[in-house]
């Protein structure tokens, strides 16, 4: 479990007799970590005049210098430095911290943040039945230093989105670690279950538009692996089809039968096309690029046409390309009028 612990403990500072104080040594960074006493006193006023970082390998103690090299300077706050302690641990090799603060002066602090890292990863082995490929994957986690649970359920997620994509839709991983002189090595054991296959694709509702285009438009396709995120995927290009030719109401959800036995899928989109809307009025507003009057009279979106998504994107990059400005098209869909309203709203980038 990773632990946040502040221990911000000052000793207290006096001086005596009538002599003058010596003058003060600048602020250093310790070469161990502070201790502490039971007497010292709890302070949240000191000015922190020197910031160090302890017990990291110097690449990840430069790494988290500058983390928190601007808070030097500043007064000592709760708010902030509880902030910075979980930073410390967000950056995934970070097992423990504590912040300890050490007088320096009369009013000053030196700040060290104490940490203790994961250790580095050695081995990584896969165990799989060999249906798979994991190169993207055994990439990532040999890219992996340090054996923090954070980073190796980033690689163990990697893992699984690979497997669903190869159509291994049950797929489940195991991740196993072993200390060894130092090092941590850790193996993926992975059981694929049953791969799941396209086995047919069918279209209900298209009437306006034939089934050879929309297959065109899929990700999907007869005898390959199937991904339950292909249909989200092939659920939006259909739209995106129905757009360009106006039929901004579309709707498209996509259903599946699997047989259990086999791992066959069918794919069923059922679309609702709706009516086919033309453009209605276009405008320009913002940043001034010449005659309104002309500057639409070279768009493709002109009133009457069918609406069409990659018109709108032609009639935006026509603006873009007059100087330095962003063209930004607010579309209203007015379904009395059933036209497609836009207006340009050109800004300075």
């Amino acid at each position: 479990m990773k632990r946040l612990l502040v221990a911000l403990v000052f000793s207290a500072c006096a001086t005596t007799g009538s002599n003058a104080a010596p003058p003060p040594k600048p602020a250093e960074c310790p070469t161990t970590e502070p201790s502490t006493t039971d007497d010292a006193q709890l302070l949240w006023t000191a000015r922190v005049e020197k910031v160090c970082v302890l017990g990291a390998a110097p690449q990840q103690a430069a790494d988290l210098q500058k983390l928190v090299q601007n808070r030097e300077g500043q007064q000592l706050a709760p708010e902030w430095l509880s902030e910075e302690l979980r930073v410390f641990v967000a950056t995934g090799f970070v097992r423990e911290v504590k912040a300890i603060a050490s007088p320096v002066g009369q009013h000053g602090a030196v700040l060290t943040f104490a940490v203790k890292q994961y250790p580095p990863v050695g081995e990584v082995k896969f165990v799989a039945g060999g249906k798979v490929n994991v190169g993207p994957s055994r990439e990532a986690a040999m890219k992996t230093a340090w054996a923090s649970p954070i980073a190796l359920a980033r690689v163990k997620e990697d893992l699984v989105d690979t497997l669903h994509a190869q159509g291994f839709q049950l797929a489940t991983v195991e991740t196993k670690t072993t200390d060894v002189a130092g090092k941590t090595n850790v193996e993926f054991v992975i059981d694929e279950g049953p791969q799941d296959t396209v086995k047919s694709i069918e279209f209900d509702g298209n009437k306006r538009i034939k089934e050879a285009e929309l297959k065109k438009a899929l990700r999907s396709a007869l005898n390959t692996p199937w991904d339950v995120n292909t249909n989200v995927y092939d659920e939006q290009a259909i739209q995106f089809v129905y757009l360009e030719q106006g039929m901004v109401n579309a709707s498209v959800k996509a259903s599946t039968v699997r047989d259990a036995s086999t791992g066959a899928v069918a794919v069923r989109f059922t679309i609702v096309e709706g009516d086919v809307f033309p453009f209605g009025t276009m405008k320009i507003s913002g940043e001034k690029l010449g005659s309104e009057k002309e500057l639409l009279a070279g768009f493709d979106s002109k009133p009457g046409k069918t609406f069409s998504r990659s018109a709108v994107r032609r009639d935006v990059e026509k603006l873009e390309a007059r100087g330095a400005y962003t063209a930004t098209p607010q579309v209203t869909v007015d379904p009395k009028k059933k036209r497609v309203d836009i207006n340009f709203v050109v800004t300075p980038k």
